[in-house]
């Protein structure tokens, strides 16, 4: 059985489609690509939408190298293959989630990080940690977030700016007694002209875990505040707030739960409660003042941000 990869003209070429033309399988296929049953098991994340290109990241499998894959939109011609990190160190060199900043992406893998230019598939720059690294990156205009860490020891919040890979530390979480340190993956949003990363800390040692929410105002490069320990419903439940989000004044995190954090003061305004995680299969997005989530008992919620 084989399984093609389609391009649909009112996904890509059009702005809206009508309420007839709502189902895709009735809409003309621009073009489409076949690939064998081996071949689909790379691709694991979701294209880069960029310009007239569509961008497949596709991860090494079996015989198969790391590659990102640029495509016309509107012919399926090939223009580009990027697979440098590969080549040089036979990792994909991208991860979970990349950022675009005008025509560079910023990507990732473990403590290697690249800028590619998203015209020609040409490597701008590279950085080569020396300690472990998340391939995970929020970015805000020129910025990219993300983490470095020595696990359990160290955790330091990264800034990096995507035009040239240069980079700085905004705060660092260290193992200061016999409890272990964790961070979360930083999340960046603007709020009333004031640009912000939220992130969770945390201390544990066997079943005792202590999480909490952190807030840099990046105007003022400043921690602005960090809460008191963000309730669980029981220990080893989940962390909290693993991929924060924003929405209407107000960051949400999500485990056994679903809270919602005051921006001004970090004030817990409600935690809902449904029975099970919302973490494993899926995570919580927000916007317009709305949360939703999908709950790993196979429901999915939608909360109003300020009511809960």
């Amino acid at each position: 059985m084989r399984l093609l990869i389609t391009l649909f003209a009112t996904i890509l070429l059009t702005p809206s489609c009508s309420k007839e033309d709502a189902n895709p399988l009735t809409i003309p296929v621009v073009w489409q690509k076949e690939i064998s049953n081996l071949e689909s098991s790379r691709f694991f994340q979701d294209p880069i939408i960029f310009r007239d290109y569509v961008i497949y990241p596709l991860e090494k499998y079996e015989d198969y190298v790391g590659q990102l894959i640029a495509y016309d939109k509107n012919t399926g011609e090939k223009i580009w293959e990027w697979q440098e990190a590969f080549d040089q160190y036979g990792e994909d060199g991208f991860n979970a989630k990349s950022y675009v900043y005008q025509d560079i992406l910023i990507c990732g893998w473990n403590n290697l990080s690249y800028g590619i230019n998203l015209n020609n598939g040409q490597t701008v720059w590279k950085e080569e940690g020396n300690i472990n690294s998340t391939g995970y990156y929020c970015g805000l205009d020129q910025y990219a977030y993300s983490y470095d860490s020595e696990f359990r020891e160290k955790y330091n919040v990264k800034q990096t700016n995507v035009t040239d890979g240069t980079y700085r530390y905004l705060y660092s979480f260290l193992k200061n007694d016999e409890f272990n340190a964790y961070m979360g993956l930083p999340y960046a949003f603007e709020w009333e002209g004031i640009s912000y990363v939220t992130f969770i800390t945390g201390k544990w040692k066997g079943v005792q875990e202590n999480y909490f929410l952190n807030l840099y105002n990046l105007n003022n490069d400043e921690m602005a505040w960090t809460t008191d320990t963000i309730p669980l419903q029981v220990p080893l439940s989940g962390i909290p707030g693993l991929r924060p989000q924003f929405s209407d004044g107000k960051i949400l995190l999500a485990n056994d739960a679903i809270y919602s954090y005051n921006l001004d003061d970090g004030a817990l305004e409600w935690r809902a409660d449904y029975g099970n995680t919302f973490v494993l299969n899926s995570h919580i997005t927000a916007a317009d003042g709305k949360v939703w989530g999908n709950n790993d008992s196979g429901f999915c919620v939608g909360l109003d941000v300020n009511t809960g």
